[in-house]
């Protein structure tokens, strides 16, 4: 037997490896520079070093489509919880102490030459100025409906025994099509 024979064996060590996944060569790294393969999750076969000889089957990858698709849902669930949690925080009833919160009645003053003034293709024209305080008892917001552009918010007011905690509890007040 020759010297050499003893020896053990030493396998070559690669300065490249070529991605199972992807098939892209690039030199030694933890996870491939295009796919995002990280290379020690791969399971080598028998005595051979690491990148040898490694099959597609052998390795274990992250599956960058599906992870992509998991947080698009999860930013989905993330804007429809906040958009519940804005609409019951917005559209909770605020409740007073029992008694007439506003005593005082509205002022409206007609106006007799009125100025109308345009509004995209509408023609305002107003015809009284108001001068108030009251308790807002109801408001409904409207985005889609051929007043929207002007009016998007109506809101319904209460004054005098409409101010009161009491009276209220006793009635329900809804809105709808702009209409009390």
């Amino acid at each position: 037997m020759s010297e050499n024979d003893h020896k053990e064996t030493n396998f070559p060590v690669a300065s490249t490896l070529v991605c199972p996944k992807c098939g892209h060569s690039q030199p030694l790294a933890e996870e491939c520079t295009r796919c995002g393969v990280i290379f020690s999750k791969i399971h080598s076969h028998g005595n051979e070093p690491l990148g040898t000889n490694v099959s597609a089957s052998s390795i274990t990858y992250y599956d960058l489509v599906k992870e992509r698709k998991q947080w698009i849902l999860l930013a989905v669930l993330l804007i429809v919880l906040a958009g519940l949690l804005y609409h019951t925080i917005s559209t909770r009833e605020i409740k007073h102490p029992p008694g007439v919160l506003v005593a005082t009645e509205p002022k409206q003053l007609v106006i007799p030459n009125p100025q109308p003034w345009r509004k995209g293709n509408r023609l305002v024209v107003p015809i009284a100025r108001f001068a108030l305080q009251a308790r807002v008892l109801s408001k409904e917001r409207y985005h889609f409906d051929t007043m929207a552009d002007l009016s998007p918010v109506d809101v319904a007011l209460g004054w005098g025994p409409m101010s009161d905690q009491q009276v209220l509890d006793q009635l329900e007040i809804g809105q709808g099509s702009r209409r009390y």
